[in-house]
């Protein structure tokens, strides 16, 4: 599980710094599953897409499995 909250219409800085931080691929992360909770206010459905898909790029990179998100 991985979590954010909706921050000027973007995942946190935070989040970010620990996907740029995963340069190589780790065997250790092969065929885990991966599920996303957004949490906000009212985050719209455009916010979501898009933080949805860099962790989905983000999880195919190291053969994860996406879960999608949950809201």
């Amino acid at each position: 599980m991985i979590g954010t909250p909706v921050y000027w219409s973007d995942m946190t800085g935070l989040l970010k710094t620990f996907i740029d931080r995963h340069e190589t691929v780790d065997t250790r992360y092969d065929g885990k599953n991966v599920k996303i909770i957004v949490q906000g206010s009212s985050p719209t459905e455009g916010e979501i897409a898009a933080i949805s898909h860099v962790l989905e790029h983000w999880t195919e990179r190291f053969s994860m499995e996406y879960k999608g998100v949950i809201k």
